[in-house]
């Protein structure tokens, strides 16, 4: 589970986590619906992302190494390139929507028990 404690809102109930090479270069590629994953990576860094083979528009939240949320993305569409603007140390992938249903905002502090 993924939340917003800031807000006091659920971001996901369920994720999956993405820490390999592999699982955070296929992302949502070829999956047919929409789902929520969590890239945790070894050090903070631009996050690059592209929506090639994406059938779904999605939001994502960009996290730092204190939990708090530092860049957002809503609605990126299929077959477009996002590159953050600041470092971050994880990424969240969800729906298109949940930014807003969740009303998560630049400087919230969320909780995912893959989180180090």
């Amino acid at each position: 589970m993924i939340t917003n404690t800031t807000k006091k809102t659920v971001i996901a109930l369920q994720e999956k986590t993405c820490a390999t090479f592999w699982s955070q270069l296929l992302g949502m590629i070829g999956k047919k619906d929409p789902c929520t994953l969590l890239f945790v990576f070894s050090s903070s860094r631009i996050v690059r992302l592209h929506m090639w083979f994406v059938r779904f528009p999605i939001d994502i939240i960009l996290i730092d190494t204190n939990s708090q949320v530092v860049e957002i993305q809503q609605h990126l569409l299929p077959w477009r390139f996002w590159s953050s603007t600041v470092l971050g140390s994880s990424c969240i992938e969800c729906p298109a929507g949940t930014i807003t249903a969740s009303r998560t905002q630049v400087g919230d502090v969320v909780h995912a028990s893959s989180f180090r």
